[in-house]
């Protein structure tokens, strides 16, 4: 896991931990924000990470959904991707 992926994957962690009991959608845009945080966002993490451009698109359908049910199911679906990503990567680094 090379060091700025591990940044956005620690940033992610901390978003998730809410301390600061933010509204759901306000944590989507956070994540939004923390994903995508860099022109060369697709060349260089996109295909190495798939993982992250789905919990981008979940972060965004976070932000905009005013129903509480479908944002703890997007949250849920958030947090399992997450999970995935913090697992040791298989390949030589």
């Amino acid at each position: 896991m090379d060091s700025e992926f591990a940044t956005i994957v620690q940033r992610i962690g901390n978003i998730l931990k809410n301390k600061e009991k933010k509204p759901l959608c306000v944590l989507g845009g956070y994540i939004v924000g923390a994903t995508i945080v860099r022109d060369d966002w697709e060349e260089k993490f996109q295909a190495r990470y798939p993982l992250l451009n789905e919990i981008a698109e979940l972060g965004a359908d976070l932000e905009v959904t005013d129903d509480l049910k479908r944002a703890g199911e997007i949250v849920k679906q958030i947090q399992y991707k997450f999970t995935q990503l913090r697992l040791p990567q298989t390949d030589a680094s």
